[in-house]
């Protein structure tokens, strides 16, 4: 059977969801149109903390929303499928794929792209939402919304993540207040001259590089902390996560070697960077789980 034409089109949604914003998302979507529901696919997301999976099924069981985990959906046709916070190939035929994506596209096609604009500092984050389109240049369809905002820093991953997840909403609402035509109506291509790609990352991209500026270290602790691990260094040999800390005043240092402590005030070590030191001011062993404070050696190292 042919698919249908647009006009035969049911405007129902197939939610493919993950994580925070796929669970603020899901009551967005209740709460403006929950007949518009098919069903949830449900991912569980073993890279974060805490993954909200469990309040995902919750919610659909509360509502009478049939769900299923990725993997166990049944095959077959749908309408529109909406991926949010989604991190896997959809391969089920559609007859429209919308992705929200974590970045005004096209900068930042790809893989982490709300902690790839932290660490770089960006002045302003938001999110697109976009046609998927088959193709290796991931996230190159044609783009229907988007919507940004002004941040400061410092500013931690778990905060920008709640500032997306009402972004998020906003997006749903209107979503679900369009057909599928309408939607499509909306369709603009992106300026492939302005696109840029932010990689995967994985347990090696934790790693604190002290010969970095203290300024763009604080922005990447800030951004690999809670819900993720958090960034992880070693001190004198033995394995540690940063979670938080601050950049200071450079002061002029004869003979710099990143990673050696200058300073300890109330016990927290100020750490000579690339330039600019960083105050150590949150911190745990990774085998106890136990604070490294106090530091004991003032003659202490931090190194990868």
């Amino acid at each position: 059977m042919g698919r249908k034409s647009k006009k035969e089109w049911a405007d129902k949604y197939r939610l493919y969801l993950l994580g925070q914003k796929g669970l603020s998302s899901l009551q967005a979507a209740i709460e403006t149109n929950p007949q518009r529901i098919s069903d949830v696919v449900i991912g569980v997301d073993t890279g974060t903390l805490v993954n909200h999976s469990e309040e995902i099924i919750g919610m659909c069981k509360n509502f009478g929303i049939s769900w299923f985990f990725r993997g166990s959906e049944p095959t077959g046709e749908h309408e529109i499928a909406l991926a949010i916070g989604w991190r896997w190939i959809i391969e089920e035929e559609q007859n429209l794929t919308l992705v929200i994506h974590d970045s005004l596209l096209p900068r930042y096609r790809g893989f982490n792209p709300l902690v790839s604009a932290l660490i770089s500092g960006d002045s302003r984050i938001g999110a697109t939402v976009l046609t998927a389109v088959n193709g290796e240049l991931f996230d190159s369809g044609p783009i229907i919304m988007s919507e940004s905002l002004g941040v400061t820093y410092p500013l931690r991953i778990a905060d920008a993540t709640n500032l997306m997840a009402k972004i998020y909403v906003e997006f749903v609402k209107k979503l679900f207040s369009l057909s599928a035509v309408e939607l499509c109506s909306l369709q603009r291509p992106q300026d492939e001259s302005n696109a840029t790609y932010s990689l995967w990352r994985d347990s090696l991209d934790y790693w604190i590089d002290w010969a970095n500026d203290a300024q763009t270290l604080a922005r990447f602790i800030d951004a690999t902390g809670d819900p993720y691990e958090g960034a992880c260094t070693l001190l004198n040999g033995r394995l540690i996560r940063v979670t938080a800390g601050r950049a200071l005043a450079e002061v002029e240092i004869i003979n710099r070697t990143p990673g050696k402590v200058l300073f300890v005030t109330d016990n927290r070590p100020s750490v000579v960077c690339g330039s600019g030191l960083f105050e150590v001011t949150e911190a745990h062993f990774q085998d106890s789980g136990l604070s490294i404070f106090p530091i004991k050696k003032f003659r202490s190292r931090f190194h990868s």
